[in-house]
């Protein structure tokens, strides 16, 4: 066993993971400013804690699973297999498209970012507002324990004392440019947070995302009017599937919310500009897509569907492309992202009544070959 597996494996076992990762944080600190070898540098300032976390963020979906499987009788259905054989008995060809697509993940999940962060998401990865204190959305990190522990069906006590890197990082979902299905509306409705779009490898990533239909703190503020009331009662345990983090396992029970019927406008091919989104109508409207879902929670009305990634700093082997819609990249960072296999995009122009699709950026051509 190596130096530094078993430095690990000791941390471990006498601290556990919250433990560890505070012991670790201070001798490498001390390290640093010691002068300290370089080979024990390295063992202490090694990732102990991004596996500790990557092991929770898995758990945590894990947890979401089983909690899925006691909820979905809520849906209306007793579990999947009646839920998708009624898709079938239904025999509607939207609705059968939408259910293919999530199955076979014909989608992308984006994280936006402001273009002056370009450099730090380069050597850090991607963060929440945990760890960096600041947000385009609502910013109040008690108020977004108390949402993320409530969706988690987590004691917040508990929840408030996990690592700030297993917290969620906000994404979207959208149907990838190969679909022909519009993406602007999900883009525009995502825009806010930032004008350069990270598209993640789902491969990479399907064991720790989750997803909400809506806009997830917006979702839970909207629905249980404890926002911001100072210290809340002990959290209610969820009892409707609608009321958590849904796992990516589940991604079917969100094409209800994609069918026509529930768009304020067509979901068409671009070329007929289409729109591609979640503008729920209210099912007071008397519309019901063939298939629908019980809901305990009214939609907050947030226009896109959204996708949590858990875990720990994130390194850029989970992305797969990155798109800019306003600044274009210089040569450096481009390189890093040649170097990294990163595909670029440029979406200045993009348009979706003209069947414009997404397409790949001319930046790499002036830069030197590898």
């Amino acid at each position: 066993m190596s130096t530094k597996i078993l430095v690990k494996y000791l941390l471990a076992s006498l601290l556990g993971p919250l433990g560890t990762a505070a012991l670790v944080s201070i001798f490498s600190a001390a390290a640093l400013a010691d002068g300290c070898p370089e080979a024990l540098k390295r063992v202490l300032i090694s990732n102990v804690e991004p596996p500790t976390v990557l092991l929770q963020a898995r758990s945590i979906v894990s947890r979401q699973e089983a909690l899925i499987d006691r909820l979905y009788p809520t849906t209306g259905f007793l579990g999947r297999e009646q839920y998708l054989s009624a898709v079938k008995k239904a025999n509607d060809p939207t609705m059968n498209f939408l259910v293919e697509m999530l199955q076979k993940e014909d989608v992308e999940i984006v994280i936006h970012r402001a273009s002056r962060n370009r450099q730090r998401i380069l050597e850090s990865g991607f963060k929440n507002q945990h760890e960096v204190l600041t947000s385009r959305g609502h910013l109040d990190i008690d108020d977004r324990n108390l949402a993320e522990a409530g969706l988690l069906g987590e004691a917040l006590e508990n929840y408030g004392a996990r690592p700030s890197a297993l917290k969620p990082k906000s994404a979207y979902l959208r149907p990838n440019a190969a679909s022909k299905l519009s993406q602007e509306s999900a883009v525009g409705s995502t825009d806010w947070y930032g004008d350069d779009g990270w598209i993640l490898d789902i491969d990479k990533i399907r064991d720790r995302i989750t997803w909400t239909p809506t806009d997830s703190f917006n979702r839970f503020k909207s629905n249980t009017d404890i926002i911001g009331k100072g210290n809340p009662a002990p959290l209610r345990a969820p009892n409707a599937w609608d009321q958590i983090f849904l796992p990516w396992r589940d991604r079917e029970l969100l094409a209800p919310y994609l069918h026509p019927g529930a768009l304020r406008r067509p979901l068409q091919d671009t070329t007929k500009a289409g729109d591609f989104g979640v503008w729920l109508e209210s099912v007071s409207t008397g519309y019901h897509p063939p298939v629908s879902l019980k809901r305990s929670w009214r939609d907050d009305g947030s226009a896109y569907v959204e996708v949590q990634l858990w875990g720990a700093g994130d390194p850029l082997d989970i992305v797969k492309a990155f798109e800019y819609r306003m600044e274009e990249p210089d040569p450096k960072f481009l390189s890093e992202l040649k170097r990294r296999g990163i595909k670029v995009y440029d979406r200045r122009n993009f348009r979706t009544s003209n069947g414009d699709y997404l397409k790949e950026s001319g930046a790499f051509k002036d830069l030197p070959k590898n």
